[in-house]
């Protein structure tokens, strides 16, 4: 019986599980403010009800929650907005330089 078993088992290959992610947390609207760059309760309020890209709330017991995939999601978006702009102004400088001013133009009394 134990042979047969071992046949069996060398027969069949063995089906790899996909690891399952964490269980995606929940983080409360005062620690979403705090990571935000200390933002009040009423901006986070102002871009719930405004900007479309913005974790909508989950609401437990009388208290807003945001699911931290859709926070971490939301970040990177303003990162890589961030970082292009940089970018295009940083592009726009090196192309239009800013003239440094003449000594006769300098600032103050000492000058005249």
């Amino acid at each position: 019986m134990a042979e047969a078993e071992q046949n069996e088992q060398r027969r069949r290959p063995k089906r790899q599980r996909s690891p399952k992610p964490p269980p995606d947390t929940l983080v409360p609207d005062a620690q979403v403010c705090a990571e935000l760059g200390g933002i009040s309760l009423m901006t986070l309020n102002r871009r719930d009800n405004y900007d479309p890209d913005f974790p909508p709330k989950v609401t437990v017991a009388g208290r807003n929650y945001r699911f931290r995939s859709a926070i971490e999601a939301y970040k990177q978006r303003l990162l890589a907005v961030a970082v292009r702009s940089q970018r295009k102004r940083i592009a726009l400088r090196q192309r239009h330089p800013t003239p440094e001013p003449e000594p006769s133009e300098a600032r103050g009394k000492a000058a005249r």
